[in-house]
């Protein structure tokens, strides 16, 4: 989501092949996921004079127009350009002028990408099944989805929230032990790059957090609670609105952060990763937890 993708022109003959139409499909699946991004093109357009090409090779007129009305449609709406002269050979240069680098190919079995991927370490190339269903490792991330982490498993929490905030102009973020260190610096990986935005903090007062909740470790959570406010006036430093708001549900909540877009639901609260990377996963009987991101217009 908010990711910058470049499409490679045989996206118009899958399309044409998997009859694109309004039901829910495969191919339109692939849409979905192209329409919560950023399409990339040179500055003179000429990747789109490739979708063009393809287009006029599709035989069945009223399929030729659907198809073309939509690309149409992203080239005005959808496209930021970048300062680079496009050939038909060199789509990966173009990818690698991105800010993330990844390239989306329909048709590519998945030995066709390792191959690129082993002289382009540096670009992230997809099929149509890794598109729609990308794994937690891939930079690219999908609304709808839920990413199953696994206890064993390093994982960047920065790489995992960074393309659902980085054009959203508030941020939410909804646990009662917010101020806890892990959790905190957990935070602070996600939000310390974040300025002019409004940040909405739920979270414990601090005499809950300190005295009903701290009373067998007052001094380890008055530091917490002191480093809390320190990274709030960092967070205001950078002109960031920062709304600090009392956690008052006395009952079970789950733990969320909440965009403009998404909804996560955090297993746990902001600590679910520890202080190595690693799913927080204390009962011995469970090896995955899940994050479900599900869409804000979904639930209104």
């Amino acid at each position: 989501m908010n990711q910058e993708i470049i499409i490679e022109k045989s996206f118009i003959r899958y399309l044409e092949n998997s009859k694109l139409s309004f039901k829910i499909s495969e191919a339109q699946k692939c849409v979905e996921v192209i329409e919560q991004n950023n399409i990339i093109s040179d500055e003179n357009e000429d990747i789109y004079k490739d979708y063009q090409e393809e287009l006029e090779k599709i035989s069945n007129s009223d399929l030729r127009i659907l198809i073309a009305e939509l690309i149409y449609e992203w080239k005005e709406k959808k496209t930021k350009q970048v300062t680079f002269t496009y050939n038909k050979e060199n789509i990966l240069e173009l990818t690698k002028l991105s800010k993330d680098k990844i390239l989306f190919n329909p048709t590519l079995t998945a030995k066709e990408i390792n191959r690129i991927l082993k002289a382009n370490s540096d670009v992230e190339v997809h099929n149509k099944d890794t598109f729609i269903n990308p794994e937690p490792y891939h930079r690219l991330k999908n609304i709808d989805i839920r990413i199953k982490l696994n206890k064993d498993v390093y994982y960047d929490i920065r790489l995992l929230f960074e393309p659902f905030i980085r054009c959203s102009e508030e941020i939410t973020i909804i646990d009662p032990f917010l101020p806890n260190n892990n959790a905190l610096q957990n935070v602070k990986v996600i939000l310390n790059h974040i300025a002019n935005r409004k940040i909405n903090l739920i979270t414990h007062s601090g005499h809950n957090y300190v005295h009903k909740y701290g009373n067998k470790n007052p001094t380890l959570y008055e530091s917490n609670w002191v480093n809390f406010q320190k990274f709030i006036s960092e967070l205001k430093g950078k002109n960031n609105q920062v709304q600090v708001s009392e956690f008052k549900n006395r009952k079970h909540q789950e733990r969320y952060l909440i965009t403009n877009d998404v909804k996560i639901i955090l297993p746990g609260g902001m600590d679910f990763l520890d202080e190595n990377g690693f799913p927080n996963i204390e009962d011995e009987n469970f090896e995955i937890m899940e994050l479900a991101f599900t869409r804000i217009d979904e639930e209104s």
